[in-house]
């Protein structure tokens, strides 16, 4: 997880939403073979655990920021 990295580098948050913005616009879009973009809900149901039917892609700028 990336626990230690968000504890131990300062400022890291613009790089955590820089990650956020491709996992969403390319990384997920690639996954399912698709070309869409990711909506907050698309986004949300990802980040679930895979036994509430997610994939556990979890949003680390809203976990750690």
């Amino acid at each position: 997880r990336w626990n230690y990295v968000c504890r131990t580098t300062p400022g890291i948050s613009a790089q955590l939403n820089k990650l956020e913005y491709k996992i969403r616009e390319t990384f997920l879009p690639a996954l399912l073979d698709r070309v869409f973009s990711c909506t907050d809900t698309c986004r949300k149901i990802f980040a679930l655990p895979a036994r509430e039917g997610g994939l556990s892609i979890y949003n680390i700028s809203e976990t750690y920021i």
